[in-house]
């Protein structure tokens, strides 16, 4: 007689790699989609129509997968504790996960906020002014407490999301 635990079915090796790879193309997508309103669209727009698509569906498909294998990670927390779902090992597993990362983002946010007025042409943190778009930004910006609501995963609670690094917006919700 089958038992509830015994219809989960973990991913094969390959399967978990095909997903990830799947999941790094849509990420990759979307830096080409923002780099494009950043470094090429202020000169030249022709582009910019196809690469918000490629980006808007490249994020789509980056939430199907990531909801998809959430599931299937609920799932097998159920089949490793009897049946029963057990919080603490998911919330950990998940900060494991999330936390390093972010942190590390968080920094190199901080770190390039400093290293613009050396590199940018500008001289400052702010973007050379386009001749015909304008842009969604007009300088690379660090704000701590966005940073720290961020961290925190409160970010479009109790912060704004930092926009150094708009992606972060997903993480708290």
């Amino acid at each position: 007689m089958k038992t509830r635990n015994s219809y989960f079915m973990p991913l094969r090796a390959n399967e978990s790699a095909q997903f990830d790879s799947l999941r790094g193309a849509s990420a990759i997508a979307v830096v080409i989609g923002h780099s494009n309103q950043i470094l090429i669209a202020p000169t030249y727009d022709g582009l910019s129509e196809w690469l918000g698509l490629l980006a808007q569906a490249a994020v789509m498909v980056f939430f199907v997968l990531s909801g998809f294998l959430i599931c299937k990670s609920i799932s097998g927390n159920i089949a490793k504790h009897q049946g029963y779902f057990s919080l603490t090992k998911y919330v950990g597993d998940r900060f494991i996960r999330i936390w390093p990362p972010l942190l590390f983002s968080l920094a190199l946010m901080a770190f390039l906020y400093l290293l613009a007025p050396v590199v940018f042409p500008s001289g400052s943190n702010a973007f050379l002014a386009p001749t015909k778009n304008a842009l969604v930004r007009t300088a690379f910006t660090f704000d701590l407490t966005q940073a720290l609501g961020a961290g925190l995963a409160l970010n479009g609670f109790f912060t704004d999301t930092p926009s150094a690094n708009g992606a972060l917006w997903s993480l708290s919700i």
